[in-house]
């Protein structure tokens, strides 16, 4: 895997598609910078935010006061309600108890994640109440003893809800900050999970990327990994080989290290069973591609035998790679088979939503845990990926090969862990033959090599292996140390599955996958000896870094692929234009639709377009030049318009002249002019002078002055510290003039009634004129990226100022080239999430617009 200490914030090969430009839109407005360079170098001023593991004894719920206060009021309403509090009045306990029985009672106060099978049977409408009632008038069975209800099977017992005219009139006080009402309103549910995304567990977290300790972004796609148990396994990998997950230098690791510890593990078919992983986020088919690779990594040591922690079938380096260890991908929403309850009933069919599976980790702690979960789910959690976990798709490192999965698979571990919870068992025996009849070879040999190690212990390191989904042309791709070795083709899964069963869906309908790994571990010996003892690191590229394999060369000769395809598309919808449009343009239909299709034969169309918008931007200077343009390109060509006419700008120029009179263009151009020159005053004056009716005055003045604001701080930093803001000021003789006139300045602004809401972020920036390092501008982060954006805001603060005054002359906010750019932009996007494949693969900016 790579070296380079270069880390992508979005995967790169991902930005040429629609879904990778709505990502890097959303990157550039959190941070133009880091959006624009879509990579950085980690540092504590910038990473993706790592797992923390909770406190043993904690002083809050979560770090936001807001959440926590209301979350401690709720707690003790449903605590005080269901008894637990005794007699003690429910404001009197201290805090420590109550984050005791929040530890308590936890996973049973949660309403959402999975349940249990009784409880994902048919019920009535109204809900748990309705089960309760049910359930208690049902009748019942020796086999099935009546199930005594539970004040926490009624969710909203013990809590106090407002009204809707109640939080009307908090809302319309100004008491209560709207995140403040929002908290106020919310369930203990709720609650209970925006302090589990605030706080994170070191098994599940949101890998938000920091910049200056602030959540500046946050990837919808795959991070890291998240097992699919909650129970002995997962109390298992965390005690006794002291698991964890971090993020590293753009690589997800999962580590394991053996801890000599006496620990009891009562589950025997441990060996057999499957430790199952899935990423924390899953794939959305307008991914359009996804692609990532895993390596596996192993220290053995003398005090277990060299006995590694990731079970292999033969450790010795000539047997090539025999790890049980499979990689692949997995749907969300899967199926599974339950054991009959008695001797003559028939197996049932249940399905469970994996992402229910994944939050139940956040509730999590070594102390205290209650299993939402039966043992048939249980043991489908444990089940080979691609052999008996329905639904999924693997690619084995033991024998190098591919498998995908089967209706009603079942293999030696599943049927014998039940048998040992049930009796008698008629499941679906089937000859070993059958077992594999998913079987696909990968037909290239995986292998281990090893490499240096020091005090008698061995490090084994597997082949890269690379697993992809192209979710447009249904294939699954693999690839070996960076080279594809096998694509899989949507009719090869099924013709090899006797249940014609897929991992793609057949229809339309939108789709997701889960990455997904899983392995098995080894005995652990009964005597460890002395020294060190043995590690495993899963190490997973998500695309935060280079692959070995070429991915962006897939996808650009997969986008060519698909541009045939597309083009067609187009010119069928050009074919089908209304007279609506031509309306709109004011020329004839055929007209309009020749100037559409042949832009660079007949750029008359486009011409005109791109002098509406310079009009519209008050972009006068640009209009004068690109209007010369066309004349010496029609005096030095002989050029003709739609293969006869010769080309006339004279109506076109008229037209244009009319149009900047009456948008008061030159007015425009004259604001737009000052504003960028820094002289704010002036512009102020000008706006108040010839638009007294301007319904945005006072903001507009106001944003004006908070400019000037700035502009001064930025000129009084520039001589103080010698930063990089050059404005042509220089000597420390004008320190004082520029420290008194931005002081007093500043202290007027905040006097300004407009300033109300802007007073924390004002003071803030007051604290520059504090600085007497450049070290220290970078302590006061949100000024220091006001400072930094001062370019953009310039811009933002123009745009404003000129539509203000194109509503007030009754202009449209938009240009016609403005209009259709959207709007095209729009249709992309809406067509890619209807799942429209050739649209997945654009990036509307990058490959048409090229800004």
């Amino acid at each position: 895997m790579s070296d380079n200490n270069l880390i992508h914030v979005i995967p790169p090969y991902l930005l040429n598609t629609c879904l990778g430009l709505e990502l890097q839109r959303e990157l550039f407005w959190a941070n133009p910078e880091l959006g624009t360079k879509n990579a950085f170098v980690s540092s504590p001023s910038c990473h993706f935010r790592q797992p923390k593991n909770l406190p043993r004894k904690q002083d809050a719920f979560c770090e936001d006061k807001s959440v926590n206060d209301d979350l401690k009021e709720k707690l003790r309403e449903k605590f005080a309600v269901a008894g637990i509090l005794g007699d003690s009045p429910p404001q009197k306990i201290s805090e420590e108890y109550l984050f005791e029985l929040y530890e308590i009672f936890k996973s049973r106060l949660r309403t959402e994640g999975p349940k249990s099978r009784a409880d994902t049977k048919e019920t009535p409408e109204n809900g748990i109440l309705a089960l309760a009632v049910a359930s208690s008038m049902a009748p019942h069975t020796d086999a099935l003893p009546k199930k005594k209800q539970s004040v926490f099977e009624f969710p909203n017992l013990g809590e106090f809800r407002f009204g809707p005219e109640v939080i009307k009139e908090i809302a319309n006080s100004r008491d209560v900050s709207p995140e403040g009402l929002k908290n106020m309103v919310a369930s203990l549910s709720e609650l209970m999970r925006l302090a589990r995304d605030n706080n994170g567990h070191k098994y599940s977290f949101l890998p938000y990327l920091m910049v200056n300790n602030q959540r500046t972004f946050l990837s919808p796609l795959p991070m890291y990994w998240t097992l699919l148990s909650i129970d002995k396994q997962l109390e298992q990998l965390d005690v006794l080989y002291g698991m964890s997950v971090s993020l590293e230098n753009g690589y997800s690791i999962l580590e394991f290290k053996l801890n000599k510890l006496d620990f009891n593990f009562e589950d025997t078919m441990r060996r057999k069973r499957y430790y199952n992983f899935i990423a924390n986020n899953e794939v959305d088919d307008r991914t359009g591609v996804f692609y990532y690779e895993v390596l596996v990594e192993q220290k053995t040591t003398p005090a277990t035998n060299h006995r590694p922690i990731l079970l292999a079938n033969d450790s010795s380096l000539s047997s090539g790679s025999s790890l049980l260890f499979s990689v692949g991908f997995t749907k969300r929403h899967v199926r599974f088979d339950t054991m009959p309850s008695t001797s003559g009933s028939t197996t049932t069919t249940e399905s469970i939503d994996l992402k229910d599976i994944q939050n139940e980790i956040a509730f999590y702690n070594q102390e205290a845990y209650t299993s939402n979960l039966d043992d048939d789910t249980l043991t489908f959690l444990g089940a080979e990926p691609g052999i008996s976990f329905e639904g999924s798709f693997a690619l084995s490192f033991n024998n190098s090969c591919s498998y995908a999965s089967i209706k009603n698979g079942d293999n030696s571990y599943r049927t014998s862990s039940l048998n040992m919870n049930r009796r008698f068992s008629q499941l679906n025996r089937q000859a070993a033959n059958e077992l594999d009849t998913s079987r696909l070879d990968v037909e290239v040999p995986f292998t281990t090599h090893a490499k240096p190690s020091m005090q008698g212990n061995k490090i084994l390191c597997t082949d890269t292996v690379g697993c992809g989904v192209n979710f447009i042309n249904k294939t699954l791709f693999i690839t070996l140390n960076g080279i594809l070795v096998k694509t899989i083709s949507h009719n090869e899964i099924i013709n090899t599955n006797r249940h014609k069963d897929s991992i793609f869906v057949s229809s339309s309908k939108p789709m997701s996958l889960f990455p997904m790994i899983g392995f098995q571990l080894s005995d652990v010996p009964a005597t460890i000896g002395e020294g060190d003892l043995p590690e495993s690191k899963i190490i997973t590229n998500f695309g935060q870094k280079e692959f070995l394999f070429n991915i962006n060369h897939y996808v650009k000769e997969f986008k060519s692929e698909q541009e045939t395809e597309l083009n067609s598309t187009i010119a069928e919808e050009l074919r089908n234009l209304t007279l609506a449009s031509s309306i709109v343009t004011g020329l004839p239909e055929e007209s309009f639709e020749k100037s559409v299709k042949n832009f660079k034969d007949d750029p008359t169309l486009l011409n005109d377009f791109i002098k509406g918008y310079l009009v519209q931007e008050g972009y006068l200077d640009t209009l004068d030049s690109f209007k010369d343009d066309l004349t010496d390109l029609a005096e030095n060509t002989s050029y003709k318009a739609n293969g006869d006419v010769p080309i006339n700008d004279l109506q076109n120029n008229k037209d244009a002249e009319s149009l900047i009179k009456e948008s008061d263009a030159l007015n425009r151009h004259t604001l737009r002019t000052l504003i960028f020159e820094g002289e704010f005053k002036k512009a102020a004056d000008f706006l108040q002078e010839n638009y007294p009716k301007l319904a945005l005055m006072k903001r507009c003045i106001f944003d004006l002055q908070v400019m000037h604001y700035v502009h001064l701080l930025k000129r009084f930093i520039d001589v103080k510290v010698g930063n990089e803001f050059v404005f042509g000021v220089s000597g420390a003789s004008e320190t004082q003039k520029l420290f008194t006139e931005a002081f007093e300045y500043g202290r007027n602004l905040l006097n300004n009634p407009e300033a109300r809401s802007l007073k924390q972020a004002l003071s803030e920036l007051s604290g520059v004129l504090l600085v007497h390092e450049k070290e220290d501008l970078a302590e006061l982060t949100n000024a220091k990226k006001y400072l930094d954006n001062f370019g953009r805001e310039l811009g933002e603060l123009a745009n404003r100022v000129n539509l203000a005054i194109l509503e007030l002359k009754n202009f449209h906010s938009e240009s016609r080239l403005e209009n259709m750019i959207h709007s095209v932009g729009r249709n992309i996007s809406t067509l890619c999430a209807d799942n429209d494949d050739p649209f997945k693969m654009i990036n509307y900016e990058k490959d048409y617009i090229d800004i």
